[in-house]
Order: structure tokens, then C-alpha cells, then sequence
């Protein structure tokens, strides 16, 4: 191959700035660069970045292929440490194909005819941002996010005294607990105990009578219910009230709504770059989702098609969406059949260690609740009647008298309970 044109990189070859100045359509461009590498250290590596190359491009360096991008808005690098020739200079080639004619490619306004009509403008293809190398250390960060510092590391939440009456009657009284970064909290107690009151409460549905509620170094106790879910508090529903109409992916699209950074109904509608791009993360993210709930068989099903027990794993993967420090589960054993409910136990264990998040479980299912939690509180007509490990609280004389009936061979829902399964709930 002959490369006998000069191109002032990052400017694409459409554009005078560019030295070209080619407006003709082209499938495919070839680039090819010579460079002297800087010094890299033993404890070093050499990372080679691209701005955005427009649309498919592979590179190589020294005839090795060092990087394969799709995407034509998006920054990608690659590190060429390992790739780099001793003595002498490198040699990068890229192959950038951008083929005019594909009309369903993600193209945002670029026109597809030798000259712009309508709303649309000038195509670019190939290199249209810069393109740098970069010396970093062998460890050093690729990506950062911010999550917020928490006044003590270990609490991702602490309830303080909380209490709400209704008509007189005291339905959560002087409830108080903290929550670990990583526990598993398990919340038992009979019907009417205040269990899913105490949930309102910590979620911001109801307004608290008393008391302080904390996620993380945030007081949430005078946050709506919207801004407590900003600050990463999720919650489950007994009753999923989801989409029956929608697919499984497409109502993980619907709740992941949050982190769409593009919303102008007009980018939609014109599928601009910028919305293309934030409508792939969001589909990477439903893929991410699907294989963390192991629910790939059901992708494309209608969510009015699935079994309770798949409806369930469905809305709990919408709640996780969100990306919840603390996630609050009421009752997700309900209404399911008890292989199903098994099945639960080692899910809701992947999610915590996945997501690094912390659990507050509502659940009637002793066999259950034990085998998740790491720590148990029992509820009574709003008051905390005992706190510790399963074994401290199922013992305890008011949790067998109030909750439990004296009888404790009901820690096993169905009887002795089996080893749990790891098969996904269908």
C-alpha cells in the first residue's frame, strides 16, 4: 500500500484545514505515522489516545493490532507498551471505514450525498480529534467516578429514632438501627408489625413524626422520595407494578432513564451523535444487567408473559439500575413458589458483592432471611424487640412468643430447608 497524501491530523480529510480538502466519498481511509517513542520506565506503560475516529477503526502498531473501536463521537486508547519496536522509530497504521451509503449506521446530521441538503451538513471521516501518547505509571487510573466520602466509612445508613402515628396509633415507635457498608440486614416481625411503614419512612413516602435518617454522610430526613433515590437509596415494591406490554430490555431501558445525559426530544428524533452515544451506554448497561440477574432467556419477552417469581428478578434489576449504595427490599419472597424463593438467597448475595452495596431485607421467609443476613432486627407493633445475629434474635423470648409462635421448626417455611440452589428464578 502506497500512502503518498499528507493530512494534517486531528482536521478530517473534507476539511481545507486538513491539507486534502477532498469532499469525495470515500468508504475507507488509510493512516500511517512514524514516531519516536518517549522514554517508558520499568514501572511504566505507554498509552496511545484517540479524541474520536469516525466510524470503525483498527489500529496497529509496528504490524501488531493494538485497538478496534466502533463509534464514531466516543474517545478510545489503547496501551502500546508491548508493542513498541527496540530502537528506532514506531510505525502506527489505522484503518478508519465510514462507508456513505449505510444509511442505517448512527450517522447524527452527516449527509450522505456528495453535497449537504436539507438540515444536514459535511461529512467527516476518519481522525476529527486529537490524537496523543501518554507516559503513565503500571497502575494508574483508567476511569474515575465520585461517590460521596461517608462520615464513618463503615455506615452507608443509620436510622435514629424514628416514629410516625396514624390516628393515634403508634405504627413505628423509636425505631433506631445503623447498616454496614456491605451488610445484609434482615427485617422480620408478624403482619402489622410496621416493617413496610419503617420502609416508607427510610424512603421519604412518608413523612417521619421523629427522628434522623442518614445514607451515607447525607441527611435525607427532609428529602422527598425523589431526592433520597438521587442520593442512591432504591427500593422494592411488594406488588412490581411494571410495564406488561414492554420487553424486559425495554423496560430496563425505561429505568435507566436516570442516566440518559442526552433527553431533547429533537436529538431523538434526528438521532444526533450526542444521543446515540448515551442511548449505547444505556443498551451496555442493560446487557450488564441481564447477565448480573441471569435473566438472558428472557430479554425479549413481554414482561406480561413472565412467571412472579421472573417479574420479581425484572423489577429488581430496575431498582438496580439506579446503581443504589443502599437497596431496600420488601418482601421479595412473596407470592413466589419456594423453588423460586431459593433461588433468591444466592441472587440477592451476587447483586451486594457486584454492586457494593448494602441490603435491608423485609421477609416472612425464615429459611430465606437467615441464610442472606448478616444481621436480623424483629419488629413488633412498631418497636424493635431484639437485634443481633439469627440466632440471638430467633431465640429471643418476645420474637418466639410475638412472631414466631413458640414453634421453631417454622424457620424452615417448607420444613427442613434444603442446601440453597443456584438455579436463576423462570
Amino acid at each position: 500500500m502506497t500512502f503518498d497524501t499528507h493530512i494534517e491530523v486531528p482536521f478530517s480529510p473534507e476539511t481545507p484545514a486538513s491539507g486534502v480538502h477532498d469532499s469525495r466519498l470515500y468508504r475507507a481511509v488509510w493512516y500511517r505515522r512514524t514516531f519516536d517513542a518517549p522514554k517508558v520506565g520499568r514501572d511504566q506503560r505507554l498509552i496511545l489516545h484517540f479524541g474520536a475516529v469516525d466510524y470503525e477503526a483498527t489500529v496497529w502498531v509496528n504490524g501488531s493490532v493494538a485497538a478496534c473501536h466502533e463509534g464514531g463521537y466516543t474517545p478510545f486508547c489503547a496501551d502500546v507498551t508491548d508493542l513498541l519496536a527496540k530502537g528506532g522509530p514506531q510505525t502506527i497504521v489505522l484503518h478508519a471505514k465510514d462507508d456513505p451509503a449505510d444509511l442505517a449506521k448512527p450517522r447524527g446530521k452527516q449527509d450522505w450525498r456528495l453535497e449537504p441538503h436539507s438540515i444536514w451538513y459535511h461529512r467527516t471521516t476518519g481522525i476529527w480529534q486529537t490524537v496523543w501518547l501518554e507516559v503513565v505509571p503500571a497502575t494508574y487510573v483508567a476511569n474515575l467516578r465520585w461517590t460521596p466520602n461517608v462520615e464513618r466509612w463503615d455506615v452507608a445508613l443509620e436510622v435514629r429514632e424514628v416514629s410516625v402515628s396514624f390516628g393515634g396509633i403508634r405504627a413505628v415507635d423509636n425505631v433506631s438501627f445503623t447498616l454496614a457498608k456491605g451488610e445484609v440486614l434482615g427485617i422480620i416481625g408478624p403482619n402489622g408489625a410496621g416493617k413496610t411503614t419503617l420502609f416508607d419512612l427510610i424512603s421519604g413516602i412518608t413523612k417521619t413524626d421523629t427522628g434522623r435518617i442518614r445514607l451515607g454522610e447525607d441527611d435525607i430526613s427532609g428529602m422527598a422520595a425523589n431526592r433520597r433515590a438521587w442520593r442512591g437509596l432504591g427500593r422494592s415494591f411488594q406488588d412490581s407494578r411494571l410495564f406488561p406490554s414492554l420487553t424486559v430490555q425495554d423496560t430496563l431501558m425505561v429505568a435507566l432513564e436516570r442516566w440518559l445525559d442526552v433527553r431533547d426530544p429533537l436529538d431523538a428524533a434526528f438521532r444526533l451523535p450526542s444521543f446515540v452515544d448515551s442511548e449505547a451506554a444505556a443498551r451496555h448497561r442493560v446487557d450488564e444487567l441481564i447477565e448480573l440477574m441471569g435473566i438472558e432467556a428472557f430479554r425479549t419477552k413481554f414482561v406480561g408473559e413472565l412467571s412472579t417469581g421472573s417479574r420479581r428478578v425484572v423489577d429488581l434489576a430496575c431498582v438496580l439500575a439506579h446503581e443504589p449504595s443502599v437497596v431496600l427490599l420488601d418482601e421479595p419472597s412473596s407470592g413466589i413458589a419456594q423453588r423460586e424463593a431459593e433461588a433468591l438467597g444466592p441472587l440477592l448475595l451476587r447483586i451486594r458483592d457486584a454492586l457494593d452495596a448494602s441490603l435491608v431485607v423485609i421477609e416472612h421467609d425464615m429459611g430465606l432471611v437467615t441464610d442472606v443476613s448478616d444481621r436480623l432486627l424483629a419488629l413488633d407493633q412498631g418497636r424493635v424487640l431484639a437485634s443481633g445475629t439469627a440466632d440471638e434474635v430467633l431465640s429471643h423470648r418476645g420474637v418466639v412468643d410475638s412472631y414466631l409462635g413458640g414453634d421453631l421448626a417454622v424457620i424452615g417455611r417448607s420444613g427442613p430447608r434444603p442446601e440453597p440452589s443456584t438455579e436463576v428464578p423462570a
